[in-house]
């Protein structure tokens, strides 16, 4: 990922540079010059989707259901969900404090519409794990978001697909599923959190 930033704004650099030249020796720009440099602007622009995310700003309280094993008993915990909007309107950023199983817990989140890919994209990192997760979002109709995540397997030592369901609920409250395969290979329902608005 961070070599593919670099890439980007390498790219990024380039077409400024050349459409900075360009404009100085008074030539005109490339058709090319012209698509890459809207393709830049498209893709850096504040839309409906980010500005969609300013609803979620706030403090929530968290409902949070565990199951460390499938089809055992869900261990149960609360937790706060901080959110504010970052880097001029175009992420959300949370930091949910709680417990797992019994440990003291702090996770971080970026979400945010990919305006190229037309997406929604999320990176979570939490003092659980040196790892961090990535995920991808498909949006219904109905504005529920389907989820797929990558994550590290510390017993396989390998990355593994988890899945999730975002959906804001009738009452106001928003609630979120995790999904995983368990030994079996049958997907079973590993986390629930329900967010409430603190008023």
């Amino acid at each position: 990922m961070f070599k593919r930033n670099l890439v980007l704004a390498g790219a990024l650099i380039c077409t400024t540079a050349v459409s900075a030249l360009a404009v100085q020796d008074g030539g005109p720009l490339t058709p090319e010059q012209i698509k890459a440099m809207q393709a830049w602007q498209d893709a850096a622009a504040i839309t409906d989707k980010q500005r969609s995310l300013t609803k979620d700003v706030g403090k929530w309280d968290a409902d949070i259901s565990f199951w460390p094993i499938p089809g055992g008993p869900a261990q149960k915990s609360k937790g706060v969900s901080e959110r504010s909007i970052v880097l001029s309107g175009r992420y959300l950023h949370q930091v949910l404090t709680t417990e797992l199983m019994g440990q003291p817990l702090r996770g971080e989140m970026m979400l945010g519409w990919d305006n190229t890919m037309k997406v929604w994209q999320c990176n979570w990192c939490d003092s659980g794990s040196t790892s961090m997760t990535r995920g991808t979002g498909t949006e219904d109709k109905d504005g529920t978001i389907q989820w797929e995540f990558q994550e590290t397997n510390p017993v396989t030592k390998s990355y593994e697909t988890t899945w999730g369901v975002a959906k804001d609920l009738p009452d106001g409250r928003q609630q979120m599923e995790f999904w995983r395969n368990g030994p079996d290979g049958k997907r079973y329902k590993m986390m629930q959190i329900v967010y409430t608005k603190q008023k």
